[in-house]
């Protein structure tokens, strides 16, 4: 009932609605007149109630917002344009100007720039003050993280590495369809006039959450002096604050709390597996894939794991009863084509969060030393 009242207070103010959506798309006279005193034709889509400007006072006006979309009168229509094609240049450590030690021959750039509004052809101007700044060193500063570190042809803004970071973790988006909406921003008339480049973001992805978990960890200021030693080294996981752990947050008499009390220091530990974090073999597997965390996330390291599951004999269970024969067919319905049919993990079992460095893949359904494992790593 709550969402048909309020629907039914909204439907009579619908026509309002609209006449203000095609209000706000209308843009102000295009025969307007500059403040500089020239044709005012151009106006930005993205600033706050933005007026009609000239082309060069637009450009001047966004030399710290290079990435906005505005929009042109060409005699017939208001043309959707990026900045650079009405001449702004990106200026890279010079505060948005261009370095006047630029050799004129190779003075300007151009480069693909993707960001949370879209695919943008953008225009560079590199510092060329101090000779030995690299190319990528001077667009890693400036927010763009340079799709190759070779030669540079395409970036990607830290604020969109970000916001892919968010949509992908809250909402499960994938690469494929983020990138394609980013497609449809830049334009929605003609989105596949526009290079795919998804692979390139699932890679550039995978290493940036790669770095934010570095630095947001602490290892990257070398907390691990910080910590006691019973605290994996270079680990990139949250440890449970709240549970107990010598050296780091109880007292140092706590061995001396009465018995009667005994239980606050006490350590709880859950176990369990989970079949539906599944991974099927076949063409998507690429055997010189590189580990980044590499041990040092949730994951036990994948060498040493491997190296115990070779001391594991490989027994299957059978069931003689009639009864569970479905069970065992359905089991291996379940795990068919699968290189990876699930996971074993340990949590705190007071705070529930997950022990680092601990959690194992299972082969072939669950057995004992999966969680003999798992739970030998966390002791």
């Amino acid at each position: 009932q709550g969402a048909s009242v309020i629907m039914s207070e909204l439907k009579p103010y619908f026509n309002d609605i609209l006449s203000a959506m095609l209000a706000h798309k209308c843009p102000p006279d295009p025969n307007a007149v500059c403040p500089c005193g020239a044709t005012a034709n151009t106006w930005c889509m993205e600033c706050w109630e933005s007026p009609l400007y000239c082309a060069s006072c637009i450009v001047q006006q966004h030399c710290h917002m290079p990435l906005h979309w505005v929009e042109q009168w060409n005699g017939r229509f208001f043309e959707h344009k990026g900045l650079a094609a009405l001449g702004l240049v990106m200026g890279l450590h010079h505060n948005g100007g261009v370095c006047a030690q630029a050799p004129s021959n190779h003075a300007m750039a151009k480069l693909t720039a993707v960001h949370t509004n879209g695919i943008h052809s953008v225009t560079l101007a590199y510092c060329h003050c101090a000779r030995d700044i690299k190319v990528t060193d001077q667009l890693l500063l400036a927010g763009l993280f340079p799709g190759t570190f070779k030669q540079p042809a395409s970036t990607f803004t830290f604020a969109v590495l970000k916001d892919y970071h968010i949509h992908a973790l809250q909402s499960k988006k994938t690469a494929y369809n983020y990138f394609e909406a980013l497609r449809r921003l830049t334009d929605n008339i003609l989105p596949g006039t526009m290079k795919a480049r998804h692979c390139m973001t699932i890679i550039i992805a995978r290493v940036w959450a790669y770095l934010k978990a570095v630095k947001r960890s602490g290892q990257v200021y070398g907390i691990n002096k910080l910590l006691p030693p019973s605290h994996i080294a270079g680990s990139l996981a949250i440890c449970c604050p709240g549970c107990p752990e010598d050296g780091f947050n109880m007292a140092s008499n706590w061995r001396a709390t009465p018995l009667n009390k005994r239980h606050i220091h006490t350590a709880w530990s859950n176990g369990n597996g989970n079949h539906g974090l599944q991974r099927k073999g076949g063409k998507t597997d690429d055997p010189d894939d590189i580990e980044l965390w590499g041990g040092k996330g949730y994951f036990a390291r994948t060498k040493k794991y491997e190296e115990f599951l070779k001391t594991v004999p490989d027994s299957e269970e059978k069931s003689t009863c009639v009864n569970l024969k479905a069970i065992n067919i359905q089991n291996k319905a379940k795990f068919c084509n699968c290189v990876i049919t699930g996971v074993v993990a340990v949590t705190c079992g007071r705070h529930a969060m997950f022990y680092p460095c601990v959690m194992v893949d299972m082969q072939k359904g669950e057995k004992y030393a999966h969680m003999d494992y798992a739970l030998a790593s966390v002791l």
